[in-house]
Order: C-alpha cells, then structure tokens, then sequence
C-alpha cells in the first residue's frame, strides 16, 4: 500500500399497446444498457422519435420481433436490464442498415413509402448521434488506457535490456464484444492488477538492477572474474550418456556435473582433434523403468529424440545451449529439422513443461559437424530446483532434473516406431524391433540426425555472452544509509524519464529521494530501500499507462505535450513498447508535428522488424484465432493431426499476412491468391510439391490450386470445425463477421448445436442436416444467409484437408455392422445474393470481385478499433468512409492503409480537439448490401 500510494495510483413482458411502446423506446435509447442515455434527448426529441420511428418500429416490427421466437433473437418486450451491455448501440446500427439497404421490412410485410422510409432513417441517424454524444462523455476518443499485457512485457524488456518474460504474473486481458485486448473499456486498472504490476516490478527490479559493492566499483577485472565465477558450465558427449534403473537396463550412472568455463574449453578442443562418433540410434536415451513410461509420453516413439538431464543451474540469466550435429538428407531432398526445447518433467512422469530454444535445418555433412547454438532467459524456463552434485539418478531423482530436449521433427511418418523400446516385453526384443525399423527406414530414404556434443552454459548478466545491466547503482564509501549511493538522484532522475517517457520535474525526482529516506528510516537496507523505490516508479500511472501522464508542474505548452503524447501513441501502436530515442528526440523538438516527419517516422517503424510484433497480434485477434485452442480435434479420426501441426498451422496464417503487409502486395490477396506460405508439413497435408526446406516459404500455387489466401488455410479451416468434422455453420459466421464485417444475430436460446452425432441426422447429407437444423422458423431467416458461406468449405475436413468423399460411418445399429457409406461431397450452393457456387475456389473468387468493398470496409474497420484501442460510433463514420476509399483507390494496400490511419485525426485526436464534432447525420449505410441483398462495393 505504500508504494502504491507512492506511486499516484491510489488517492416482465408488456401487455397494452402503450406499455410495449415504451418499452421499445427504452430498448432503443438503451442498447448499450447505459440509462443515462435517454438523458442526451430532450423532450421535443423525444416527442419527434415518438411520432416517427417509434411508431414505424411499433406497426412494422413487433409481430416479429417479440416474444420467445422473436427473429434474429431480437425481443423488443425484452426488459432492458436483460439486454446486457457488451454490443451498445449495435442493435441500433443494424436496424438502421436493415430499413436503410431494403432489407426491412421484409418483402412480406406491409412495403414503405418513399417518404416514410426517408422520415425514419433521418429520426434513427439522429438518435444515434446523441447516443454516440453521450457515450464519449463517458468513453472520449483521447481517454488514455494501461498497458496490455504484450506492451508491458515489451516495455519492460526496452527499460531494463533485457529479453525475457516480464508479463507472466500479470492477469489476462480481457476481450471487447469486437474480439480485442486492447479495448479502453476492458483495460481498467483493478486491484488485481495492481498487485500484478507490483510483483512484477519488484521481481524485475531485483534480477535487473544491479548494485555494484565500492570494492568491485574499483575494480573492473574483478567485478568480470566475480561474474564468471558465479556461471555454471557442462559439457556433455552424447555417446557418454546412460539414463537407466538397475530393473531394467541395468547401472546407475550419475548425470553431469558442472565444470569450469576453463575445463569447458580445454574438453571443446579435445573433441575437435579427435575422430567424431556420434551417438548410436539403438542405444537408450531416455529412462524407462517401466513399460507404460515410453507408451505414455507420446514423443518418446519418434526417431532422434535425445533427453538431457543436469542438477544444477541458476534462477535467473542466459542458457546458451550449443549442439555439435550432422545431418543426412531424405528421399525428397529434405535435412533434418533439429528442434530444442528446455523444461521438466511434471509430477505424473509423462507430460513435459517446456519452453522452446528454437528450430535448425542440420546440413551439417557426417565428416564436417557443425555446432548450432540456442539461447533463452533462465527466468523463463519451469524448473523443480538444484539437486546436489553426490545425489545418484535414479528414475524419481532423473525427473526431478533440469532437462534438455532435441528431437529431429521433420514431417515424416515413416520415421516414428510403432511403439517405443519400453513397450516391449523386455530390452532385447525392444532394440531387436527398434532396430528392424531403423533398417526400414534407411532402405526408405528417411533423414537422420546424428548428433556428437552439447554445451550448456548458464551467464548470469542480462544479455548475450553476459553483457551489463543497463542499472548499475554504486555503492557509496559511508555508513549513512541514506547516502549509501553515489549519484542517486542523478539515476533516479534517468530511470524516472526512461520510465515515463517524458520529461520529469524536480518535484518527482525529490519525492522518489524522500520514498528511499523513508524506507531506511523504517529500517529497511539501502539496496531493499531502493528496490522498494524503483518498484514504486513501475506502478505509477505514467509508466502503466499508453500515454504519458504529465504533472501539474510541468509548463510545456501544449504543441510539446502532443508531441510527446503522439510519440508515444506511435510506438505502443506499431512496436507495442515505449518510443525509442529518435521518436522522443523528435518530440522534444515539436518537429514530429509535421506531416513530412510524421510520415517518414511512421515508415521508419513500419521497416523495423519490431513492427511484425503489431502485424503478429492484429492478425491473430482480427482472425479470432485463440479459439483455435478450443476446439478439440479427434486424435484417432485424424492422427497425424498433433501440437505441431497445430502451431505450424497458427504460424502460417500470420506468417502469410505479413507477408502481404511486408511485400505490399494488393490485401485482396488475403482473400485468394496464387501463392502460399507453408513449410514441408503444411506442404504435405495440402498435397502440395513438399519443398526441401523445413523453413517456411513462399511456393506458387499451380492453376486451380485451392491453397490460396485465407479461407483455406489449416488453422481456420479446424478452428471453425467441431474436431470430428467439417462445421459449415461455424465457418459461415466466422467469414461473415470477420471478413465481410456482416455479422449475424446470435442464435435463440436453447438452440441445439449442429452434430453428426445426434440421432435425427444420421443418414442424412450435410445438405439435408441444415435443413433439418433451421428448420424452426426463427431459425430459417438467418440460416439461409449464413450456410451458403460455409458449404462451399465442405470438402475440407476438421483439420484443413481436402477430400473428396465423407467417410462412411456407423449408423448406431445395435450390432455396430450397420454402416452409411461413404458419400461423395456436394460443396455446390448458392449464396444469398443469388450467385451460384460450386466450391472453395469459386467462392474465393466471388469475394474477390464482388465483395471488395465489404472487405475493404471490414479490414479498415477492424484496423481502426485495434490502432484506436476502441470500439467505433456513429460520429467516426464520416471518416471511416473516407479512408475505406483511400484504401480502395490505392489499389487495397495496408501499407498506405495503416499510414492514413496513423495520420488522421481518428489516431490523434488532439489534431482536432478545437474542431466541433459534426451533429450532421451521415449519410452512410454501414451495410449497404447485407447478408440477403446484392453485393455492395463490387465496382470499386
């Protein structure tokens, strides 16, 4: 507590005509759940909805949009505390677009007139703009918002130089209603995360700040010495590796110990002047003291695996692993892919928590090895503690270890044994099988990786090969406490401007003295008391916060705190961290408010590798693809499906968006396009050429390939799955929400999900299950513009493959024999605005020409709320248009795209804080075409 007060964070249904009126123009002022609301109107207002919408609402929607079937879920007797609040004024909008595009009133019910039409879409424009009026009273465009927790982690890294997991302690972000993590209105600052941050800042203050005793201070060599001393080196040989319990191969051998970074030298150099000899692919690498060990852990079968346990190590610092590897190719041309994983064993003997060091292609020649090394933080691998250098390894203690992992994971099925060496009756006719299969494999042309030496060195600095820790505090030579540190306020007042990012005054500076004076006056050492006081600095709202919080002392005018502010804005947007020297240069000398330098700054850290990190997450919330972990895929329908597919499939999709973003290329090609990026085991789960690299790459796609854009990609295709199979519905959504920013209502209540497993769909095509499934007639409307979209997917399985057939299944016969044949797949449908399809391809060819626009406005839709950190209103449409049409007309490049929108005046609000918002309705249809009418957009 205080620290935290230190830091500033502290200081019924209706029944009369008249009753279900009111109660739908509650609804309708209310659509966020904000009652205040109703308030932004005055009487006469009220009055004029009264005797325009609110009567039209009355007589041309309540017979459908009331009661428990009411269409598209939307009850207008509904009391409006059971509405909820998370869409706010998005019900509005639709019903704005439905009367505005024709949709509504449908074509049975009673047609409007030209001028009734006009009167309405006037009134309901008019009640959106006071709602959005009244929303960004409470939610204003230039509200600041914390940090997530990505651009913590981030920021935390820039502060202290350091690349390792800052964030882990942190709750996890919640989502909008629009699927971001980064909403204004999800990222409020609790008393969770406030603890968060504290335990956070406390930890990294501790491992990153570095007091400096006065002896070392004097002395630099030996301050280099303290710290090589304190590091931990191995050096192992494969071949001199033996993990095993005396009940089944007989021995117990002690693991490695730790030696001198001398003694690790002198072994290296041996090695090298000897005759290489790798480890033997019969010989047992992992302990097994039980049979069901090796059939339990599902990684032990695969061919290469090589464990590598060891006592000891540090809390905190750099692992450098170094593996000395050769590799033979396979019948396709490919090298083994050398995977490094780091962990333990947990508590059940079999699953593993690992953290991956990184993938290597090994070509590496048998008669020249080569070393390959990999580096990650020591702080961010699980450990289970030191065991002690006397301690024998037996099978308890050999878990207990630190451990190394190396597989060879290139995609090849002909390299993993039917079952691993333990699954056998005993040693011999384990080795003796294992070993038939290993000469099956080398008359296949199956890779082998062949691996001779590893080092394992452990430095404890922050960087690579022990570099210093960018906080070094000195010792003074006095016993006063409060003096205990040279030039304290000198570097207080360099963390405080390196934390804030800004200028500081000598207000805060003084204050964060008197924090450290009270925490010795309590007691508390001078090393404690400054960490305490730094701690304090990382809770603050200035460093938690996206944009710098200024003190009341600072005098700047206001063009230098927009500068800073906007500096600010820049960086979290395209780097996700605190702005570097040249953004906040730039800042101080106001010059970064000019269109010229705003733009060229805005290009300089779009080139910079560290803008893949926007591009990475954009992607993968815009996609919505954390709900791929959700869904549980059939291991035994689909067993070459595993993590490692999975992980390859989430990677290909981010990888192939920023390869549209990074080449320039027309973004329609997210849409379809005659090029792919995937590795050799997306290559071979797609039947394409497998190419002779495990990286991934670009491949060009042969005519009629269906592999091209988004859509049928692995990683959307199975999260929109159920895991047995293929989930028109699901997909169909997913397309219409995302890509096309259509979404459709919710489903009713109570609805049943769409399964093959239910007992009324067995025997029944895909064709005739939807039918049977919208059946109701609440569900009819919405189905028929909602499963055309995902039936043309249909010849894509629940994890991406094409096939032609469905698989015949058991019928539920008693006896198990009754069997459905297979049948062939009839993907064929057509869409809702009367366009005939035939497959995916046609599909992603339609989208392309005839629903551009949709697109375009979606994906800058989507950009906006991400970069803004917002949901959009009613008063934003203007300008969304705007840059929609910029976008078009340069011929749909994002990076044109994402340039206006970090030049506009929807980013930086501060562009246009003496401009009065226009109270104008706009004349704008934010769905001109919907999902039921003609493609909007298609001559852009």
């Amino acid at each position: 507590m205080d620290i935290l007060a230190a830091s500033g964070v502290v200081s019924v249904k209706t029944k009369t005509r008249s009753e279900f009126f009111s109660c739908l123009i509650f609804f309708l002022l209310n659509l966020g759940g904000t009652v205040a609301w109703t308030r932004a109107l005055n009487a006469q207002e009220l009055t004029d909805f009264t005797n325009t919408s609110g009567k039209f609402l009355t007589r041309h929607c309540a017979d459908c949009h009331t009661g428990s079937d009411a269409e598209t879920n939307v009850d207008l007797e509904r009391p409006v505390q059971h509405l909820g609040t998370p869409v706010h004024m998005d019900l509005m909008q639709r019903a704005l677009d439905a009367v505005q595009s024709g949709h509504m009133p449908p074509e049975e019910a009673a047609a409007l007139t030209a001028e009734e039409r006009r009167a309405v879409i006037d009134e309901l424009k008019t009640i959106l703009v006071h709602s959005s009026t009244k929303w960004r009273k409470s939610w204003p465009p230039s509200r600041n918002r914390r940090l997530t927790r990505k651009e913590y982690n981030y920021t935390m890294q820039h502060l202290f130089g350091v690349d390792a997991e800052l964030s882990d302690l942190l709750p996890a972000d919640a989502l909008s209603t629009e699927g971001y993590r980064n909403s204004i209105e999800r990222t409020d600052l609790t008393w969770l995360h406030l603890e968060s941050y504290l335990a956070s800042a406390r930890r990294a203050v501790q491992r990153y700040v570095q007091v400096v005793p006065r002896t070392q201070s004097q002395d630099p060599d030996r301050q280099a010495s303290d710290d090589r001393d304190a590091s931990l080196h191995y050096a192992i040989e494969f071949e001199d590796l033996f993990y095993s319990t005396a009940d089944r191969y007989a021995g117990l051998e002690q693991a490695p110990q730790p030696i001198s970074h001398s003694e690790m030298l002198h072994r290296r150099k041996l090695s090298q002047s000897r005759t290489t000899e790798y480890t033997d692919p019969l010989s047992p690498r992992l302990p097994g003291a039980h049979s069901d060990d090796e059939m339990l852990r599902p990684a032990i079968p695969k061919l290469h695996q090589q464990y590598v346990a060891y006592p000891e190590r540090l809390p905190a610092g750099e692992l450098i692993v170094r593996v000395r590897a050769a590799g033979t190719a396979d019948r396709f041309g490919r090298f083994p892919m050398m995977r490094v994983e780091a962990g333990i064993t947990l508590g059940d003997g079999c699953s593993m928590d690992t953290r991956l060091l990184g993938d290597v292609e090994v070509r590496a020649t048998l008669d020249q090895p080569k070393t390959y090394a990999f580096r990650i933080r020591l702080e961010d691998l699980p450990a289970k503690g030191d065991l002690t250098s006397d301690q024998w390894v037996d099978r308890l203690s050999i878990f207990d270890l630190n451990q190394i992992f190396i597989a060879n994971i290139t995609p090849d099925h002909q390299a993993i044994f039917e079952r691993g060496r333990g699954a056998y009756a005993t040693p011999e006719a384990g080795t003796q099988a294992i070993a038939g299969a290993l000469k099956t494999m080398r008359e296949r042309e199956t890779n082998f990786l062949y691996l001779d030496r590893m080092e394992i060195e452990m430095l404890p600095g922050v960087g690579a090969d022990n570099q210093d820790y960018r906080w070094r505090f000195t010792e003074a030579d006095t016993k006063d406490n409060k003096s205990a540190f040279a030039d304290l306020e000198s570097q207080i007042a360099d963390f405080l401007r390196a934390a804030f990012r800004r200028p500081v005054t000598r207000q805060e500076i003084a204050s964060k003295i008197e924090l450290f004076e009270a925490f010795c006056d309590r007691g508390l050492s001078p090393r404690a008391s400054l960490q305490e006081t730094l701690a304090a600095v990382l809770v603050s709202p200035s460093f938690l916060y996206q944009v710098p919080q200024w003190p009341h002392e600072i005098e700047l005018e206001h063009r230098k705190r927009h500068a800073y502010n906007l500096a600010s804005r820049l960086s979290f947007a395209l780097w996700m961290q605190a702005p570097d020297n040249q953004l906040l240069d730039l800042a101080e000398q106001e010059s970064l408010l000019q269109e010229s330098v705003l733009r060229s700054q805005v290009r300089r850290l779009l080139d910079e590798p560290r803008s893949e990190r926007f591009l990475r997450d954009f992607c993968f919330q815009w996609l919505r693809l954390d709900k791929h972990r959700n869904v549980a895929v059939d291991r035994e329908s689909y067993p070459a499906f595993d993590n490692l597919f999975a992980d390859a499939s989430i990677e290909e999709t981010l990888a192939y968006f920023v390869d549209v973003f990074d080449s320039d290329v027309n973004a329609l090609d997210l849409l379809d396009s005659d090029y792919a990026i995937v590795n050799d085991l997306l290559a071979e789960h797609y039947d394409l050429p497998v190419p002779l690299s495990g990286r991934f790459q670009k491949v060009q796609l042969a005519d009629g390939t269906v592999r091209g854009g988004l859509l049928t990609q692995a990683s959307l295709l199975t999260m929109n799955s159920n895991g047995m199979d293929s989930h028109p519905v699901r997909r169909g959504v997913w397309l219409l929400d995302r890509l096309l920013d259509m979404p459709p209502p919710p489903p009713p209540p109570n609805v049943p999900e769409l399964t093959p497993e239910d007992p009324d769909f067995r025997g029944l095509s895909l064709k005739e299950q939807i039918k049977k499934h919208r059946s109701p007639g609440a569900c009819q409307d919405c189905h028929a513009r909602i499963d055309p979209w995902g039936i043309a997917f249909e010849n894509f399985d629940a994890t991406g493959k094409w096939r032609d057939t469905r698989p015949a299944v058991n019928n539920g016969d008693e006896t198990g024999d009754a069997v459905q044949p297979a049948k062939l797949i009839d993907a064929a449908t057509v869409l809702p605005d009367g366009q005939s399809i035939v497959d995916a391809n046609a599909l992603k060819q339609h989208l392309r020409s005839q629903y551009r626009g949709e697109f375009a406005e979606s994906l800058t839709r989507n950009l906006l709320i991400y970069l803004l950190g917002r949901r959009l209103d009613y008063l934003d449409e203007s300008e969304v248009q705007r840059l929609r049409d910029r976008f078009i007309k340069s011929d749909f490049r994002m990076q044109e795209l994402i340039t206006d929108i970090l030049r506009s005046d929807l980013f930086d609000p501060a562009r246009s804080s003496a401009r009065t918002p226009a109270r104008t309705p706009v004349q704008h249809s934010r769905h001109p075409s919907h999902v039921g009418a003609g493609p909007a957009g298609s001559n852009d």
